[in-house]
């Protein structure tokens, strides 16, 4: 997976993080969903990016 990718994932996570703790809506299912793939494919690149250094 490429550096810029694993950016971008981190900083989705990093702005819905951010959404959901200071928003008054609650978080759905199908939302909760996206972030934690979004979570994994941030760790399966860090991970990647681990293994290669």
């Amino acid at each position: 997976m490429p550096v810029s990718s694993t950016r971008s994932h981190k900083r989705r996570l990093i702005d819905s993080k951010t959404e959901v703790q200071y928003a008054a809506t609650i978080l759905t299912e199908t939302r909760a969903r996206d972030l934690l793939k979004a979570a994994h494919r941030l760790v399966d690149g860090m991970d990647q990016i681990l293994r290669s250094a």
